[in-house]
């Protein structure tokens, strides 16, 4: 996951090293899926390597439209 702002410039960064299901950052939980809309939760601690500064990203949702690339 990535937080990034243009100004003042920041750049931070946050993965994980496995893929075993998170307790608690990172995470991203899908919350409704039907078919046309996703929608959910995510939070995550995020470090910027230039200043070595930390972001904690929480209580963050989304909902978003899918389209297929059929249509």
């Amino acid at each position: 996951m990535r937080y990034g702002v243009v100004d003042p410039s920041g750049d931070w960064f946050s993965f994980v090293e496995n893929r075993q299901a998170q307790a608690i950052h990172p995470f991203i939980q899908i919350l409704r899926d039907d078919g046309s809309y996703v929608n959910g939760i995510f939070g995550f601690r995020a470090h910027n390597a230039i200043d070595n500064s930390i972001k904690l990203v929480s209580n963050g949702n989304f909902n978003f439209k899918i389209d297929s690339e059929l249509d």
